[in-house]
């Protein structure tokens, strides 16, 4: 298998692909897998975010052990608590190169677990069973999760996703302010937060001056905030174009992946004719009015998309079989602002 700076060549050629038709061979006796599912563990997590993420042939994702941050003290730990396989008591004999490496003898406790209450016996058996990694996967994977939010592979994945991770994890939550890995919710929702912040910073930066004077940098909403009120609300005013160039707003409920909003449709709506013929909508998410007020506005590119091809966390937040079709925005601009004291 590839490193994290590579393809997940092992996993995503076609093998998994493999496992839902019928010449899978298991125990001699042909047989067809109707779901499969990816499971990672730390690195293998990585590679299951690159192969999901990639090639969509998988049904749900399993990640254990990562998440999208590493520690500040990550260069420290790799410098000390790492060191050539070849050095090692264990791989002394086995004719590695020097590309490979492996924990210094006794590290592998405060790395991996919680000493408070680790087994004794669990970090003993880790130690004499640990194996090898290399210089290129653990390059490739502070360069990967160095990236923006929405440049990382996990943002592609469209099936449901199971993340379990342990609250005191000292290479993925120490030290790391983007979330808090005591709460759940607050963990789940950083990336998509983030992204907000780092796209709404894009926004104003290429906006006009009078543009960034209207929303004064103390009035924008930080990634907290973005995350906190747009989830808060249900409703938006959507803009969209007509084919001969007149606007259109209406209503709409939402719902919101990171920077995808993904709009409710009844069948042969006037916002669907709209995005079929002119695939640009803008997003308004208001509250408030006079001097304690708020507003998110949001314009990117839509299209129509098929019930069937809606991740289901999206179809299961809204009730009823009123729905058609679903039209999806992917924000490639947002402003914000508030005024003072009209959020927390």
């Amino acid at each position: 298998m590839a490193g994290p700076a590579g393809s997940a060549g092992g996993i995503g050629d076609g093998t998994l692909q493999r496992c839902t038709g019928p010449s899978l061979s298991l125990a001699g006796r042909g047989h067809a897998f109707q779901h499969v599912i990816i499971v990672g563990h730390s690195l293998g997590s990585i590679e299951a975010w690159i192969e999901a993420g990639t090639y969509h042939d998988v049904d749900a994702v399993i990640i254990t052990g990562a998440l999208h941050a590493l520690t500040p003290n990550a260069a420290t730990l790799v410098d000390t608590d790492f060191y050539p396989a070849t050095d090692d008591p264990k791989f002394a004999g086995s004719g590695l190169d020097s590309g490979y490496l492996t924990t210094v003898p006794g590290t592998r406790e405060a790395l991996f677990y919680d000493p408070a209450t680790a087994d004794p016996a669990v970090v003993a058996a880790d130690e004499a069973n640990k194996d090898t990694s290399t210089l290129a996967e653990v390059a490739g994977t502070v360069s990967l999760l160095s990236e923006p939010p929405t440049e990382q592979p996990s943002y592609q994945i469209n099936v449901p996703v199971l993340v379990v991770v342990g609250a005191d994890d000292n290479l993925f939550c120490a030290g790391v302010t983007v979330y808090n890995c005591a709460s759940g919710g607050r963990c789940r929702t950083c990336g998509m937060s983030e992204e907000l912040a780092a796209l709404q910073e894009q926004t104003f930066a290429g906006a006009t001056s009078a543009t960034a004077a209207s929303y004064p940098a103390e009035r924008r909403l930080s990634a907290r905030q973005l995350a906190d009120y747009l989830d808060r609300r249900a409703f938006a005013v959507i803009g969209s174009c007509r084919p001969d160039g007149r606007p259109h707003a209406a209503m709409s409920s939402y719902v919101r992946q990171g920077r995808q909003f993904w709009l409710p449709t009844v069948g042969g709506s006037v916002r669907e004719r709209n995005v079929r013929a002119r695939p640009w909508l803008t997003i308004t998410v208001t509250e408030g009015d006079r001097n304690h007020h708020v507003v998110v506005l949001v314009e990117g590119a839509a299209s129509v998309v098929a019930a069937t091809d809606v991740p289901n966390e999206v179809l299961n937040a809204v009730s009823g079989d009123w729905v058609a079709t679903w039209i999806r925005l992917t924000a490639e601009r947002l402003l914000s602002y508030a005024s003072e004291g009209a959020v927390a």
